[in-house]
């Protein structure tokens, strides 16, 4: 891997070299401020949420994993690949260690992802990095990502980044007033996809074959923990619903979902609700509506904007 070194004179310049592989071909140099590489992340470009919470004040704490490509010369080059951290001072994000400056020459691919559980990705200069996903099921928590591609050398240090869900989430909610009277206790879905490869800066490849039941606690609130993250994918009507329900006064049942819904095609970075009617022959979905969560808030605060 590459690194920019500050060589003899320039270095009083604040210059900032590629160890003798990428000439500089301007006639003046930058001085090192403006070249220093720093992620700039306002509270404006977070758009997360998870089970466990993701937040910019969670980046601020834990940092977030950055990976660079640089091209040039006809060559592709590993530039950076590190943890930055929050400098609170200047508001950025920045190698805690030896720093990081823009090369004299080629074009930079920024990528940026954060997973508290330990999701890592793979690279190899030239293409983007992947992250292997795998028991999303039992994580439920999310993978935040952010790209920032073909940055020029000439460009200043600071890069804005904007992070998002690399999953889906999904939630649900009772429709009260239609449903018969009673307590509702764990809703699952089967036949969920569990893994797959999402590729920076693109998005989810393949997803691998198994499937599992993903189940959650029914609540009244709408929280980040009612909710689940599951991998991008299409809801058909091979993925039966049943929902736990004690009906007042009487034994707690499982009830199908009797009616057969359309294709729902979730997208990473956005929430469904189902609304569910408990009747007496079972349980209906009767609307899923969809929204992204937006910058920076509880997602719980979304408006439905449509129905799917």
């Amino acid at each position: 891997m590459l690194r920019p070194l500050l060589c003899g004179s320039l270095a009083l310049l604040g210059a900032a070299l590629l160890s003798g592989c990428v000439s500089d071909e301007r006639e003046e140099q930058p001085s090192a401020d403006s070249r220093l590489i720093q992620f700039v992340v306002g509270s404006s470009d977070m758009q997360t949420r998870a089970a466990t919470e993701s937040t910019l004040a969670t980046l601020q704490t834990n940092g977030f994993r950055v990976i660079t490509d640089w091209t040039g010369s006809g060559r592709n080059v590993e530039y950076m690949n590190t943890t930055v951290t929050y400098d609170s001072g200047n508001s950025v994000f920045k190698q805690s260690g030896t720093p990081y400056y823009m090369p004299n020459s080629g074009t930079l691919n920024f990528y940026g992802y954060y997973s508290a559980t330990g999701y890592t990705a793979t690279h190899t200069a030239g293409s983007a990095p992947t992250i292997s996903v795998t028991d999303v099921i039992n994580h439920q928590d999310d993978l935040l990502v952010a790209a920032n591609k073909g940055v020029s050398s000439s460009a200043a240090g600071t890069i804005p980044f904007t992070f998002t869900h690399a999953f889906a989430g999904i939630w649900f909610e009772l429709d009260s007033s239609n449903s018969l009277p009673g307590t509702l206790g764990n809703i699952s879905i089967t036949n969920m996809k569990n893994s797959g490869t999402y590729t920076l800066g693109s998005g989810w490849g393949s997803l691998g074959a198994a499937t599992s039941t993903y189940t959650v606690a029914y609540s009244s609130a709408n929280t980040a923990a009612t909710s689940l993250l599951v991998i991008p994918q299409s809801i058909t009507s091979s993925n039966a619903v049943t929902v736990e329900f004690t009906p007042t006064g009487g034994s707690k049942v499982t009830l199908p979902v009797t009616n057969t819904l359309s294709t729902v095609s979730l997208t990473a970075g956005t929430r469904y609700k189902f609304t569910l009617k408990i009747e007496k022959v079972g349980v209906t979905i009767t609307s899923v509506s969809m929204d992204t969560w937006p910058a920076g808030t509880n997602p719980a605060e979304f408006t439905d904007k449509k129905n799917v």
